[in-house]
Order: structure tokens, then C-alpha cells, then sequence
């Protein structure tokens, strides 16, 4: 819709200056858009947040309850500007597009926040291991959200400190949409990698016998001694069939 909006400025309305001031797709493709893609990108990290926060309801409501604010401002937002018809008028609509903006930077503001918190409280619970893995999973969550959350304000910025070029306002808030969309793949596609990084450690099991009494005690020590099971898998991969034969070769040790 982006696209065909370009067309319609630029490519068909090439030299038409009167062109550039019509709104075209861009109300709908823009506050529209953005506001339910904001929303579900957001309550996707509020059910995460509900889940590390072991089931309270009251920070991830809390929050959902800003992206729905939000969500309904961006759709007022451009119910009103599909029937101005022209960009130069959006500054007029004051109340919906600010708070569609402001909604949008406190909701990422307090997800990018409360996750972070949870997740520190959580790594220092966990393993060595488990802590690195935390670790990237925090500078993830804050670098997307802060992105999301730059992109809002600067935009909320040009609305207000320059009320006399409305479609300022315009560039940045296009490309929100997209940036929630691909802020969600980088954190889905971050599970993957952390899947595989972790493919391949070595298991670690301990079976430890129950605590006994006296005699019994003594000879479960001397009879049953603790066992130890190390469990690991190796995956291989093959370039060739002739790498596959070599592997497969019996070896003689003399």
C-alpha cells in the first residue's frame, strides 16, 4: 500500500504538486496499520511478560490496556484523515494522533522495562550457561523496543515542533508498522539460533541415592556409590557422499 502511495505522488503525479497533498492509501496504510500491527506485536510480549512473571495479570494488563488506547487512536486517526483528503490538514487532528504516537512509545518503553527486569531477576537463578542466553535475550528486547519506541517520539517531535509542515510526520510513521514486524522476526528467529547454539551441549545427570540412617546409611555408601550419566549429542553434517563413505570406513587400531 506504501508502494502504491509512492506511485500516486511521485510516478503518476510526477510534477503535479497539488497530488502530493492528497492522502491516497496513506490514511489507512499508515495510523491504521500501524496501530494493529503495534498491538499485536505488543500483546505478543505481554503474554511473554505474563508467563516470567509467574501468571500476574497486573503489569501485562496494564500494558495491554495502553497498546488497545493506542491501537483505537491510530484507527480514529485515520477514520479522520481519509475524510479531510489531504495531509496538510492531519495537524488539526491534535488529540487522536498524539496519543496514538505517546501510546505507542509507552507501551514499548514499559515492555523493553518490565522484560528486562524479569529477565535479570530470573539469570540470576539460572546456570552459567542459561545466563549468557538470558543476557543476549535482554540486549534483544531492548534494542527492538527502543527502536520502535526512537522512531515513535521522533515523529511525535515533528508533529509537534513543526506544526506548519504536517506531512513532516509522515516518512517516519510509515515505516513503524514494518519496524514491529521485523523487530518480532529478529526475536523468533533469535529462539531458532539459541536452539541451535544449544544443540550438541553436553547433558549432565546425576542420580544420587536416598538419605538413610545409620547401618544402612554406611553400607548404601560402600555398595551403591553415585552414578553419574553424561549424555551428549553430536550432529554431523555431510558435504558429499564421499565424505559420508570416509566417516562410515571401519578404522583398525594396531
Amino acid at each position: 500500500m506504501i508502494t502504491a502511495d509512492a506511485f500516486h505522488w511521485f510516478v503518476y503525479g510526477f510534477g503535479d504538486m497539488a497530488r502530493l497533498d492528497d492522502t491516497f492509501l496513506n490514511s489507512w496504510d499508515v495510523p491504521l496499520l500501524d496501530g494493529l500491527i503495534g498491538l499485536i506485536v505488543q500483546a505478543f510480549y505481554c503474554w511473554r511478560i505474563y508467563f516470567l512473571l509467574r501468571k500476574g495479570f497486573l503489569i501485562p494488563g496494564l500494558i495491554l490496556l495502553v497498546s488497545l488506547i493506542q491501537c483505537a487512536a491510530g484507527v480514529v486517526t485515520a477514520v479522520r484523515a481519509h475524510e479531510l483528503g489531504h495531509l496538510s490538514k492531519i495537524s488539526t487532528e491534535v488529540v487522536p494522533q498524539t496519543v496514538w504516537l505517546v501510546g505507542g512509545a509507552v507501551a514499548d518503553v514499559a515492555i523493553a522495562g518490565v522484560l528486562a527486569w524479569a529477565l535479570l531477576r530470573e539469570r540470576g537463578k539460572s546456570l552459567p550457561v542459561t545466563q549468557s542466553l538470558i543476557t543476549r535475550a535482554i540486549r534483544l528486547i531492548v534494542e527492538t523496543n527502543a527502536i520502535t519506541a526512537s522512531v515513535a517520539v521522533i515523529a511525535l517531535i515533528l508533529f509537534w515542533g513543526v506544526p506548519q509542515q504536517p506531512t513532516l510526520v509522515v516518512p517516519p510513521t510509515a515505516i513503524m508498522g514494518k519496524l514491529y514486524t521485523n523487530c518480532l522476526i529478529t526475536v523468533f528467529n533469535n529462539r531458532v539460533s539459541e536452539g541451535k547454539d544449544s544443540h550438541g551441549s553436553g547433558v549432565k545427570s546425576l542420580n544420587l541415592p536416598r538419605e538413610r540412617s545409620g547401618r544402612q546409611q554406611n553400607s548404601l555408601d560402600h555398595n551403591n556409590p553415585v552414578k553419574v550419566h553424561v549424555v551428549r549429542q553430536l550432529e554431523v553434517t555431510f558435504e558429499s557422499p564421499m565424505e559420508l563413505r570416509e566417516y562410515r570406513k571401519p578404522t583398525s587400531f594396531n
